[in-house]
């Protein structure tokens, strides 16, 4: 198993179909009936095989529950009234959970049998590199020049790179046009689970919970990983307290939202310093992170 081999193991609009399609039954569906409805015979060239390949990677990394032929998911949307633009954001951030979870990834390193590590590993690496310098095109190039362990390589060649360029923007890590390297809906997405509205917490203890959360970014264990086998000399380490261009590309654009207040309180003394085109930017130091109140309706 591999995800970055799409060919094999699916698509993300596929997925994303699926998933919707298992959250608005009011009670499990069967395998047969869920293929046909997302990938009618009458229309669909294939028999359906991109639809089951999908269905069988996602089940075995946990996202779907099959039993005696039925499917549900793991994990239910609240209120089954959900709206489509509801649904997405959902099955998204179900999918990126499950795809970093420990269970997935049990080897990082496997070229085999690497369940979800091949997507987890390149995440993490993309999320670590100088986002106004990087480029999906050159990410082969990038990586031979940073890890010098033939064993430790990640893309390894270009169908993996194309898995990772359909993957990351669905997971939220990339944006179009031109694959820009942006974890903003991505941290969107998991913000819930980091902090509650109207809560704030020291800047560090932000990004440390969000590493947490989602570990391929700054600080997050699969980050953290990757990051021991990249040559310091080819991609220079960050200082304490500074962040990646890739998690300040997303803070910043979160914050221009209104989705996230930094604010500069300097009794606090522990700091996160953003990353800019030119290297850390002191004007952007924050000791304090919050979310607003939610307005009520």
């Amino acid at each position: 198993m591999s995800l970055l081999n799409i060919t094999n193991d699916g698509l993300p609009n596929i997925l994303a179909v699926l998933h919707a399609t298992v959250l608005r039954a009011t009670k499990p569906i069967s395998e047969t009936d869920l293929l046909e409805i997302v990938s009618p015979s009458a229309i669909v060239e294939d028999e359906g095989q991109m639809a089951r390949s999908t269905l069988n990677r996602w089940t075995e990394l946990g996202l779907f529950v099959r039993d005696n032929g039925m499917v549900t998911v793991k994990e239910k949307l609240p209120s089954r009234r959900a709206t489509g633009l509801e649904i997405l954001p959902f099955t998204r951030r179900m999918a990126c959970r499950q795809a970093l979870a420990e269970e997935n990834n049990p080897d990082l390193w496997a070229s085999q049998s690497a369940r979800a590590a091949d997507l987890t590993r390149s995440l993490a690496w993309m999320l670590a590199q100088d986002v106004y310098r990087a480029s999906f095109a050159q990410f082969e190039t990038q990586e031979s020049q940073q890890i010098l362990d033939p064993e430790r390589l990640l893309m390894r060649n270009s169908t993996r790179r194309s898995g990772l360029q359909y993957w990351a923007p669905f997971l939220g890590f990339s944006r179009h046009p031109f694959t820009a390297i942006d974890p903003t809906v991505a941290i969107r997405d998991a913000l819930a689970e980091v902090l509650a509205p109207g809560e704030g917490l020291p800047a560090p203890q932000f990004v440390e919970r969000l590493g947490t959360v989602l570990p391929v970014l700054d600080g997050g264990r699969w980050q953290q990983e990757v990051l021991k086998y990249v040559d310091p000399t080819a991609l220079p380490r960050r200082q304490p307290g500074q962040l990646s261009t890739a998690l300040s590309r997303g803070l910043l654009s979160l914050w221009d939202s209104g989705e996230l207040q930094l604010q500069q309180m300097a009794d606090l003394g522990s700091s996160v310093t953003l990353t800019g085109a030119g290297g850390a930017r002191s004007d952007l130091t924050f000791q304090w992170i919050a979310r607003p109140q939610e307005a009520k309706v």
